[in-house]
């Protein structure tokens, strides 16, 4: 919610152009080390219950991998089925 309101505000006092040209580009490489610290913070103070119940953790990532698996051929078929140009159906950022 807090971030929604600031984005309002930013946008309304300087503009979207402002915030999607300058503002969003300095806090790319900020927002991308928060994310990953987050993550090494979770697995850090995690590793008992990693490590000590890999059951456990089998069982929430295989799932996972099939979800994934499943998806992209999914997307990847539909894709080739209606003839998608590669540059559209892979689009790189």
């Amino acid at each position: 919610m807090t971030g929604v309101l600031l984005r309002r505000a930013l946008i309304g006092s300087r503009g979207r152009a402002w915030f999607e040209q300058e503002l969003l580009p300095r806090l790319a490489p900020v927002s991308v080390t928060a994310l990953l610290a987050t993550l090494v913070l979770i697995f850090a103070f995690q590793a008992d219950n990693i490590t000590g119940k890999a059951l456990h953790v089998a069982l929430i990532a295989v799932p996972i991998l099939i979800q994934v698996y499943f998806n992209s051929s999914l997307t990847y078929g539909l894709m080739r089925l209606f003839r998608v140009e590669h540059a559209v159906a892979a689009r790189a950022r």
